[in-house]
């Protein structure tokens, strides 16, 4: 189940909220329900995209692939602390990065054109679990103030961090496409009930939870019935569908850092009925129930 996320416009776009149809959106705000990736194009190269800031903080991945038309980029990502991922590819005509990935959860951060940069005060202020940066263009600056004010970078160290802010080029400063620093990629742990009850919440904890990385998982209780998924922090809010008797699901979970992937944990819970109300399924358990077309459970007796 994917959350709402928000954003604003500068110029009107074509939007594909996931389902593969494209949608034209005006200039300004708008909030969806993904049901995928979300891909967001021109829908005029006349009148091309200029500005886009992501708003809500339920974002995990931005992957811009083509953002030549971009000259402001002020505030774009600020304060997204769940974007563990960002990657901003070809070149472009930004001259404002202020305050462009503050306070986000990235932990380190692809080579970004910014040749025609000029102001990149607190682009990454805050950004505490920062650790790598490819590289950056500084030369034409006319602003740096706290450009890395509060990060935990180790690639660059704090003596080139300072000739960055004061305008030296350092267009491939580090490769982080196999760089890991304190970043842990071992296997998820986790924890929770091994049992529970249908229509309800089980809870799975990530006991090494590291908020640096991102984490993607999924069920399984073989009914075919709906049932819904959330993370919030280390733990994991699975809603539990109708279920008729006592049926096993499986949760498996892995992480990663944007390169390299970990080992998949997984968890069985036994997920138990305790509803009165009617269940519907398209199961077929006996040659007599086939001409009704599908089987109706009450209070766990069958009826055809």
């Amino acid at each position: 189940m994917y959350k709402d996320i928000t954003f604003e416009l500068a110029n009107p776009c074509t939007v594909d909220i996931g389902d593969g149809y494209p949608s034209p959106f005006s200039a300004g705000m708008h909030t969806i329900t993904p049901k995928g990736y979300v891909i967001i194009e021109n829908s005029n190269d006349l009148d091309p995209l200029t500005q886009i800031k992501f708003v809500s903080d339920t974002i995990r991945e931005i992957n811009i692939e083509k953002g030549t038309e971009i000259i402001d980029a002020e505030n774009m990502c600020q304060g997204l602390s769940n974007l563990k991922r960002f990657n901003y590819q070809g070149p472009n005509k930004i001259q404002n990065f202020k305050r462009m990935l503050e306070k986000t959860g990235i932990s380190h951060l692809p080579k970004i054109y910014t040749t025609e940069g000029r102001e990149f005060d607190y682009m990454l202020k805050d950004a505490i679990y920062m650790n790598c940066l490819e590289g950056i263009d500084t030369t034409n600056q006319t602003s740096t103030t706290g450009m890395f004010l509060n990060t935990n970078l180790i690639n660059p160290d704090l003596t080139t961090q300072v000739q960055i802010e004061a305008g030296t080029s350092y267009v491939n400063v580090n490769d982080c496409s196999d760089y890991t620093g304190p970043i842990s990629l071992e296997t998820p742990v986790i924890s929770g009930p091994s049992d529970g009850n249908e229509l309800s919440n089980v809870i799975i904890t990530i006991e090494n939870y590291n908020p640096a990385l991102l984490y993607y998982f999924s069920a399984d209780i073989n009914i075919g019935q709906p049932q819904t998924l959330e993370i919030q922090g280390n733990k994991i809010y699975w809603e539990t569908p109708n279920v008729l008797g006592t049926v096993l699901g499986t949760l498996e979970i892995y992480s990663t850092d944007g390169n390299k992937v970990s080992s998949t944990a997984a968890i069985q819970v036994n997920i138990h009925n305790t509803s009165t109300s009617l269940f519907l399924s398209n199961n077929i358990t006996n040659e007599e129930s086939v001409g009704t077309g599908f089987t109706v459970f009450e209070h766990n007796d069958l009826w055809v």
